[in-house]
């Protein structure tokens, strides 16, 4: 039913994107680990959609986009809402993420995995959430709840930011995470009846790693 809902609404796809300036905000599924473990200070992302839209330059984009599990899962008004907001676009949710993101001038997000696709790409990161792995890095910009986002939203928009350093930061966060990281081969979170036992030796091999590398 909310899928009929969604359909109804004007939906941005990619192609009209790219036509405009925008940061790309990032929706999670609720309930989800990441959201509500990880960030529980976070929980409100409605509330990151309009501290973000708030602050915007003239003429940029909020361009918000849902996960397709979170889909009938929203208030019954949720969208609506968001396009309430004349600087804020609401994405086809079937259009590719990492699409959205690479076109867009700055990613935002609470803790999902966009966070972390738009570190490794060099792109500046509005992270919503405290505890992200990326938080440390200089292109990674944390916002606090309410605080104004006026000077990291100008600084994006004016290309008044280390572009080359950003890249490099990104691509050695990318060989760090690789490195301490194992292939979990055909694995798949939503059919885990379709678990490869082979991916069990590496997976101790690596916690016990850890483990020595904590104990050092």
């Amino acid at each position: 039913t909310q899928w009929r809902m969604l359909n109804r609404l004007p939906l941005t796809s990619l192609e009209d994107l790219k036509e405009r300036d925008y940061v790309f905000f990032a929706l999670q599924e609720e309930p989800e680990t990441t959201l509500t473990w990880q960030s529980p200070e976070s929980l409100p992302q409605f509330s990151y959609i309009w501290q973000i839209a708030r602050d915007l330059p003239a003429g940029a984009f909020l361009a918000v986009k849902d996960h397709v599990f979170a889909i009938g899962r929203r208030p019954s008004e949720f969208y609506q809402q968001i396009l309430d907001f004349k600087n804020v676009l609401l994405i086809d949710p079937l259009e590719s993420g990492i699409a959205v993101m690479h076109h867009a001038r700055a990613a935002a997000t609470v803790s999902s995995t966009v966070c972390f696709e738009a570190t490794f790409a060099g792109k500046p990161v509005i992270s919503c959430g405290r505890h992200n792995l990326p938080n440390f890095l200089d292109h990674v910009h944390v916002a606090d709840a309410g605080a104004s986002l006026v000077e990291p939203l100008r600084r994006i928009f004016d290309g008044n930011w280390d572009q080359e350093k950003a890249r490099a930061d990104g691509a050695r966060f990318h060989q760090a995470l690789k490195s301490v990281a194992f292939d979990f081969l055909d694995y798949d979170m939503n059919r885990v009846e379709h678990f490869n036992p082979a991916i069990v030796p590496p997976a101790l091999t690596a916690l016990e790693q850890s483990l020595a590398n904590n104990d050092a």
